[in-house]
């Protein structure tokens, strides 16, 4: 049932991220659709390593010691590789600000891991909402 809800969460992410770029395509030039593409695409990519994040803390909590701990550093450094992604393409204001909050919100994350103290997701899961917002044409 989780991995259905998941999928579900992935496809409606990609499609909504397909939504916000479409109107782009018929009234911007190349490049300003080709930026809008890379930042749908990479905030897609954003919100799938943050469901795993969550998955992989749910499931560190749950069951101590499960390999869940080499999963949540994986989510985490893949969360920012995107950020380092996405900040080396875009000059965005509002973007470059929420990637700061998103930065910050796992630096978060990965100290309370390492001190064995429970992570809260909460800023995450804003700043990657956020995220998604500033990547919206217009």
């Amino acid at each position: 049932m989780a991995m259905h809800r998941r999928r579900i969460t992935h496809a409606v992410t990609a499609v909504a991220a397909v939504a916000l770029v479409m109107p782009l395509m018929t009234s911007c030039d190349k490049d300003d659709v080709d930026k809008a593409m890379d930042c749908a695409e990479l905030a897609v990519d954003v919100s799938q390593s943050i469901d795993d994040l969550q998955q992989a803390v749910l499931k560190r909590a749950v069951m101590e010691g499960s390999g869940n701990e080499k999963k949540s550093d994986e989510a985490l450094d893949e969360i920012n590789k995107n950020i380092d992604e996405l900040d080396k393409k875009t000059d965005n204001a509002d973007i470059e600000k929420a990637l700061d909050h998103l930065d910050k919100a796992v630096d978060n994350v990965t100290t309370a891991i390492r001190n064995d103290e429970k992570p809260d997701l909460t800023p995450v899961a804003d700043a990657g909402r956020e995220l998604t917002s500033a990547c919206k044409p217009g």
